[in-house]
């Protein structure tokens, strides 16, 4: 092939090489942004999902809390019923025991009346073995006699029907005309009894007093 031959070969490329040229260079930055598209795309679909997890973190704290209080109430529920339960019990034993203290009442006159008259007999015997039966039962269920006789009056477990001069302290419990009785710290009946005022009378004051 002769070199005019070659010449005019290349003269008619070059056209066509600079049109493809010329068709690819504005596809460019198409191609650099459909590059970037798909990052952008990944981008968005992280942080959707990113958000989506918070959410459902969030949600998931929320449900964990509403069962942290629901279990809380129940326990509370459950505690509040027990507590019923035994305050119904114990309310229940109180008032039967005081309804049984006027038998022990009777039973304890009947054995003192029978003392002072120095009877004997089957029949009393009956009434103190009676008694004894009943206060040990009673004993057992918590029942206590609330000391009185000689002691320091105490509102909360005495009730003053009289007050005297006599010769204990002032304040000092000096008879007893009905027994008081509790059950650990609930009184069931307070004891009634007379309370000490003043001092016992001087020698002085008897010698004025019989002038």
């Amino acid at each position: 092939m002769s070199s005019k031959k070659k010449a005019e070969e290349t003269t008619s490329q070059q056209p066509v090489n600079e049109q493809t040229q010329e068709q690819a260079a504005p596809n460019q930055p198409e191609q650099e942004a459909a590059k970037e598209a798909p990052k952008d795309d990944c981008a968005a679909k992280l942080n959707e999902a990113a958000r989506k997890l918070a959410e459902a973190e969030s949600k998931r704290d929320e449900y964990l809390d509403s069962l942290r209080r629901s279990q809380a109430d129940f326990i509370n529920y459950k505690r509040h019923n027990e507590r019923a339960r035994s305050d119904g019990y114990e309310e229940g034993n109180r008032e039967a025991i005081a309804a049984v203290l006027p038998v022990i009442d009777n039973l304890e006159r009947a054995i003192a009346a029978a003392e002072k008259a120095q009877e004997t007999g089957a029949l009393v015997d009956g009434v103190r073995m009676t008694y004894k039966a009943m206060m040990e039962a009673l004993s057992r269920r918590g029942l206590e006699e609330i000391p009185a006789q000689g002691v320091a009056f105490d509102p909360e477990l005495h009730h003053a029907v009289a007050r005297e001069e006599g010769e204990g302290e002032p304040g000092t419990i000096l008879e007893v005309y009905q027994k008081g009785y509790r059950m650990g710290n609930k009184v069931i009946r307070p004891a009634m009894v007379t309370v000490a005022v003043g001092g016992p009378k001087r020698e002085t004051d008897e010698e004025e007093d019989n002038e």
